[in-house]
C-alpha cells in the first residue's frame, strides 16, 4: 500500500493535515483537518473507509500535536502502518546526531560479519587489507588517556560501564607482500568516519530504510561521498530500494556522472532568512550541460548570501 502524508506546521499549531491511501491511481482521501482562522477552529474531513474513534481521536488531538500520533496512541490499528513506517523505516541525522558505531560493531558479531564489513571498507579504497577487534572493559570509575574521537566505546544492554574497542587496521607494504597494522587512532579521519558509519550505511541498505542525513560531505572526502550514493544507484548493492536524501556543499556532487537532473534540488536563503527549495529540472538544463560551473556561476542561485562590506 502506497500513501501520501503531509502537514504544515506554524509557531504555535498544526495548520494542516492529511493522509491520502492510494488504493487506486487516483488515491482516496482518509482523513484531513484544515484550521479555520476567522472561526478559530479546525474542519475535519473523513472517508467512510477510514474506521475507529474518530471523533473522540480528533477531540484529543491538540493543536501542536499531530493526529496521526494521538489516533495510533489511542488505538488506531489502521493507521499503524503509516505510523510505523516513520518508526521503522526512517533513519534521520542532522545536527549533533551521529550514526551509531554499534551497529558496525554488531555486524562483525554476525557469523559472516567480517565478510560484509570488510569488502565495503576495501571498495572505498582505503588500502585496507584487513582489520581485528578487541573488546577491553572500562574500569568503573577508571580513566582512559588520550581519548577522544579517535577512541571506540560499545556501551551494551544492562552494561554499568562502556567496553573499549580497540580496533587495529592491516594495511599492505608498497610490494604488497606483507601487512602492516595500524592502531585506529593512528588511521586518517576518513577511515575513521567510514568505519564508524559502516555500520549504518550497511543497515540502510539491507532493510530498504529512507536515510536523510545533513551535510553529508561535513566529514568524508567527495570520492567517499561519492561512493556512498553509488550504493544506493546499483541494483546489486541497494536490492531492497533503500533511499538516501541529504544536503551537502560539495559542488562536485553536480555532476550527471553521480546524480540525476531530477535528484537535485537547491535550497535558498532569502535576505529575511526564510528558505524555499526549489529543482534543478525548473531549469531545463541540457544533457550535456556543466551543471557546477553553471551553479558557481550563478545560474540556478542558492547561492550564500556574502557581505561586500569590508569590516573596518
Amino acid at each position: 500500500m502506497r500513501y501520501e502524508y503531509g502537514f504544515f506546521i506554524s509557531r504555535t499549531r498544526i495548520e494542516k493535515e492529511w493522509l491520502i491511501e492510494y488504493v487506486n491511481p487516483r488515491g482516496r482521501l482518509m482523513f484531513q483537518r484544515d484550521y479555520n482562522t476567522r472561526q478559530s477552529k479546525y474542519e475535519w474531513k473523513f472517508s467512510s473507509f477510514f474506521k475507529g474513534q474518530r471523533a473522540l481521536w480528533s477531540d484529543a488531538t491538540r493543536p501542536d500535536a499531530l493526529f496521526l500520533s494521538t489516533a495510533i496512541q489511542l488505538n488506531s490499528t489502521q493507521l499503524l502502518p503509516v505510523f510505523e513506517w516513520f518508526q521503522k523505516r526512517l533513519v534521520v541525522i542532522v545536527g549533533v546526531t551521529t550514526m551509531n558505531p554499534t551497529l558496525t560493531f554488531n555486524i562483525l558479531k554476525e557469523a559472516h560479519g567480517k565478510g560484509k564489513l570488510l569488502p565495503f571498507l576495501k571498495e572505498a579504497d582505503l588500502g585496507i587489507a584487513d582489520l581485528s577487534i578487541k573488546r577491553e572493559s572500562v574500569p568503573s570509575g577508571g580513566v582512559i588517556f588520550g581519548g577522544g574521537a579517535n577512541m571506540l566505546f560499545e556501551q551494551l544492554p544492562g552494561q554499568l560501564t562502556p567496553n573499549l574497542m580497540k580496533v587495529t587496521m592491516s594495511h599492505w607494504d608498497a610490494e604488497k607482500k606483507e601487512q602492516i597494522e595500524l592502531d585506529f587512532a593512528d588511521e586518517s579521519h576518513g577511515t575513521q568516519t567510514l568505519f564508524r558509519t559502516a555500520g549504518a550505511w550497511l543497515n540502510v541498505l539491507e532493510k530498504g530504510e529512507v536515510f536523510f542525513v545533513d551535510e553529508i560531505d561535513a566529514s568524508l572526502h567527495p570520492l567517499l561521498t561519492q561512493y556512498l550514493i553509488q550504493k544506493f544507484h546499483s541494483s546489486e548493492t541497494n536490492p531492497q530500494n533503500a533511499q538516501l536524501i541529504f544536503s551537502a556543499h560539495n559542488t562536485s556532487l553536480l555532476s550527471k556522472d553521480i546524480l540525476r537532473r531530477d535528484q537535485v534540488w537547491f535550497v535558498e536563503k532569502d535576505g529575511n532568512g526564510a528558505s524555499k527549495i526549489y529543482p534543478l529540472t525548473d531549469f531545463q538544463p541540457r544533457n550535456d550541460e556543466a551543471l557546477e560551473r553553471g551553479y558557481l556561476r550563478g545560474r540556478y542561485g542558492a547561492l550564500p548570501i556574502l557581505s561586500t562590506e569590508i569590516p573596518s
